[in-house]
């Protein structure tokens, strides 16, 4: 028999599932380890994102118009194409993977859309 304790995670709407067995103790000691911050210290809300602000965010989609990056808000920011080095680039994937851990700098932000454009260009 599968039994199950949920450790809400912080600064998040989501749960933490995390099996456990029947032994005493076990529950207290998986409890007691700590559960890493989900929005790893960034911002979790739009509205305290502002233009020129430097993130650190996490690659999760590439596609040939650019790269989503999850800065920690509900929608992923967008990098374009355009954005993402300071030299031509054929395809995003020359500069980026999925799972690649990237500084970028808030271009706009439109409250409205929950969209936020992202760049990593240095210059």
């Amino acid at each position: 028999r599968w039994s199950g304790a949920y450790i809400p995670a912080p600064k998040s709407t989501t749960f933490l599932t995390v099996p456990v067995k029947n032994i005493p103790g076990v529950i207290s000691s998986m409890l007691s380890t700590s559960v890493r911050n989900t929005t790893g210290g960034r911002s979790s809300r739009i509205e305290d994102i502002t233009p020129g602000m430097f993130l650190t965010g996490t690659v999760r989609n590439v596609v040939d118009f650019g790269s989503f990056v999850d800065i920690g808000i509900k929608n992923d920011g967008l990098v374009h194409i355009s954005q993402m080095a300071d030299r031509y680039i054929r395809h995003p994937m020359e500069v980026v993977a999925v799972g690649d851990v990237v500084t970028v700098r808030v271009l706009s932000v439109d409250r409205e859309r929950g969209k936020v454009a992202l760049s990593m260009k240095t210059g």
